[in-house]
Order: structure tokens, then sequence, then C-alpha cells
């Protein structure tokens, strides 16, 4: 099922939302998200939890470029040709708890006050086959170039929507249960709920005897499509219930589009489709208007404002996660595990080009991911990469993936403690990589998704589960 979402991630058509009336929700959030209430337990997704535990999964499209964020490197790496910086200013040290330390770069310092909250994972391989956004876009969600079950799908058993999208992106997904909302649509939507009416019992009775009556016509798409109608139809009288009951923010009109206000209202809604039991997963886009997949020299050196921008956002996120509370004794970044990444890194620099006058391009052998919240060995950071000297001798594994010298890629990692190593792999083995199906696995692990879905380094290889970057 292909996504494509055109507006502004912000700007989702109210007109479109007040389709979305009671014999809408029967149909769009059962016809439209795909088999809404089938039985996850039959899928073998992850068990109930005891305790709440949500998800949140905050993506920056286009590519990360450590000159401007977390994993930087000194500047005699731009004085000795290699890596083109536009701070002009050397990256500041950074020191987990366990006194392993990263450089980041002065864009990125509004991420300070949250370090002990983070996780910051280094060198994070996404593929060492396919470098595109689309692709690896695919890659980060759900495991797959192609497309496939995003990975917050399988985090999911006892809520009626997956997760909830806020944001404008493409990627490929199927059996997925996810509606595209924001504050604002979410209101309109709550609205038309309210004046429709709590009750069309002549309407439910109908379609639920011709759903009976489809689904016992045999065993082919058109009576399962009505099982899955039926299922959903019995159920949407409870959700609407939900939905009419959400606190949502008061919306007022804006002289110009304001992204943090957006963003505030979007948290808002989001706490509440978490406290009510409507999702326990949200994907968070907050690229907005800025653009981070920049080839040029031109754009390259007007882009520490964004990133800076970027960083401040996503400050925002755990702000607002750490001071609002979900009952009275935990907030919800205590019941919430936030995920910050995009699909892959950049380059040093481009082939060709001087380093004072050059733009980047794709690296899908090492990228940074945030993570904190419940579940998280937060404090710390994990793994890291090579390249981090003019003289550094670089591992034959390397320069078979990347001959013209360019990239960075992530130290081969000891799994048990997340500590990379300096080893020099003759060759390539995933198996000795912190790769992003490993992060995954880890998060599939500490909500008890079933180990036959876990993510694989590649095809028939399993990837080892980072657990390291879980409390103990």
């Amino acid at each position: 099922m292909k996504r494509h979402f055109e507006r502004h991630p912000f700007e989702t058509s109210r007109t479109d939302t007040l389709r979305l009336g009671r014999r809408a929700l029967v149909g769009g959030l059962a016809g439209t998200l795909g088999a809404l209430l089938l039985s996850r337990r039959a899928r073998g997704d992850a068990a109930t939890p005891s305790e709440p535990h949500f998800f949140m999964q905050v993506l920056v499209q286009g590519g990360l470029d450590a000159a401007y964020s977390f994993d930087a490197l000194p500047l005699e790496m731009t004085a000795a040709g290699l890596q083109q910086n536009y701070i002009g200013a050397e990256p500041a040290p950074w020191e987990g708890a366990d006194g392993t330390r990263t450089l980041v770069a002065a864009p990125t310092q509004a991420l300070r006050p949250f370090l002990q909250d983070l996780a910051i994972v280094n060198g994070v391989l996404t593929s060492v086959a396919f470098d595109g956004h689309g692709q690896n876009r695919n890659l980060l969600l759900t495991g797959n170039p192609f497309g496939g079950v995003p990975a917050m799908s399988r985090l999911n058993t006892e809520t009626p929507i997956d997760y909830v999208q806020v944001g404008a992106f493409v990627a490929d997904v199927r059996d997925a249960r996810f509606v595209p909302l924001n504050a604002e649509t979410a209101a309109a939507l709550q609205a038309t709920l309210s004046s429709s009416g709590k009750d069309t019992p002549d309407f439910d009775a109908h379609l639920q005897a011709r759903c009976s009556q489809a689904a016992s016509s045999g065993a082919n798409r058109f009576s399962n499509g009505a099982r899955v109608l039926g299922g959903a139809a019995a159920q949407s009288v409870s959700l609407a219930e939900r939905i009419r009951a959400l606190q949502l923010p008061a919306i007022g009109a804006l002289a110009e589009p304001d992204f943090d206000v957006a963003l505030d209202r979007n948290l808002a809604m989001i706490g509440e489709f978490f406290r009510h039991g409507i999702t326990k997963s949200c994907l968070l886009d907050i690229t907005g208007d800025m653009r981070f997949d920049t080839h040029s020299a031109d754009e390259a050196k007007n882009q520490a404002p964004m990133y800076e921008a970027a960083a401040k956002r996503f400050a925002r996120v755990l702000a607002y996660l750490k001071k609002t509370p979900f009952d009275e004794r935990r907030t919800l970044l205590d019941v919430t595990t936030v995920m910050f990444a995009s699909e892959f890194g950049r380059t040093m620099r481009r082939v060709g080009y001087p380093v004072d006058d050059t733009g980047t391009d794709h690296n899908t052998l090492a990228s940074t991911i945030l993570l904190a919240g419940r579940g998280i060995a937060a404090g710390r950071v994990f793994g890291g990469t090579d390249f981090r000297t003019p003289t550094e001798e670089l591992s034959s594994a390397h320069l078979s993936l990347d001959p013209s010298r360019i990239k960075r890629m992530g130290l081969p990692i000891d799994f048990a403690t997340g500590r990379s190593t300096d080893a020099k792999p003759a060759q390539y083995e995933s198996g000795t990589y912190l790769g992003l199906a490993s992060v995954v696995n880890a998060l599939y692990s500490l909500f008890g998704v079933d180990r036959q879905f876990f993510w694989e380094a590649a095809r028939n290889e399993a990837a080892p589960t980072f657990n390291a970057l879980l409390k103990r």
C-alpha cells in the first residue's frame, strides 16, 4: 500500500477530514487502513503488555550530516581536505555515563540538556546494497528496501490503530493499520463524530447482517474482506467513543504557519491518543520544509540553521514527554520509547570537489540514532565510526564498500558491551557491525515481539540483537 502525501505535513485538508464521519470510520479505518481489527494475536505480534508502553518514531528525512550533528569530526579532517565543515568551529565532546565519548557539532547543542535522557548510537549501518531515499526509508520503517510491515505495526496488539502518522513522507507499507492525522484534522474528526449522534442502530444492524452474509459465502477475497469489515464495524462504536472523549488542544487561526505551535498541538494530540488507548505508536516527521538532502556546495554552506532547528524540535518533543503526566505517578516519557533517526548519513564530501566548495552524497555505512524513554539505557554512547584522523588506516572491509574514501563506516562492535573495537576486518560481515536491524531487534525484544518477526541483517541472515541498548 503506497502512500503519497503532497501537502505540508501540518496542512491536511479539513474537507478530507470531515468526510470521516461515522460511516467513514467503518469504511476508512477498516478498508483504507487495511484489516483494521483483524486479530493481531493470529499475526503473532507483541503480546499485550501488563503496563502501558508506547513508541514514538521521530523522523528527519534526507540523511543527517555528522558535520552538523552527532559523531562529528575535528577540524583537522577539513584541514586535510577530507571533510567539508562550513561551521568553522571544533565540535564539543559529550561523554556518556559509561565514559564513552562522542563529538557533537554546535547546531545540535539544543539537545545537551537531555544528554542523560538519551542513548546515542553511532556508526549504524543502514545498508551495504541500497542507496536511495525511498529504499532506505523503507528499510528504516519496515526492514525491507521494497517495503513491508512497519516495525510499529508489530508493536501493537490491543489498540484499534497501529500508529498515527503526523507529517508527510513516502514509503511502501502493507498490513499496517495507520491513519494520517494532525491536531487540526483530529479536532475536525472529533467534532464530526460528536455532531453526528452516538447511535446509528439501523445502520449498524444492516452492516453487520450484510457482512455476516457475505463472509459466509466461502473462502475468497470478497468474503475475507467482509469478515474484516464486519469486525471493524463491531468495534467502531467503541473507537468513536474514545475519539469523542479526547481532550484535544484548542485550534486557533495562525497569522502565518508556525511549525513550533503546530508541533506542540500535535504532541498534545499524540498524548491524548496514547492515554485513551486509540494507538500505542506514532510516526512524527519534523522535517517540515527543511531540505537535508544537499548535494550542492551552495546549499550545504547554509545548512547549519536547519540542523539547529531540527535539534530544537527534537528537544521540544523530549521536553513535552518529560513534563507531561501520563497518570498520577508517571510522565509520558516514563511509558514511551522514543527513536530519532534519518534514512542514512552523509558522505564527508563529494568526489572531485574541493573540501571548501562541496556538498555531500548519501552514506548508508554510518548514521546516528538517538533513543530515549522506557527501557532504554539512557546517558550512554554506543558504537563509533572510523576515519577519525587523516592518517587512520581503513579496513579492507571499508575500502571494498567505499573505494573513493569519501564515507565513514561504523566500526566493528562488541554486541555484549555495546563498545566499538579497532579491529580491521578483511571483508564485510554483517554480524561484526552494528546494523539498523540489530537496533530494531532490541526494540522488538523490549516490546515482546515474537522472534520470528525479528529483522534480518541480509537475506536469510539473522541480525544480532543489540541488547546493550536496553536498561538492565
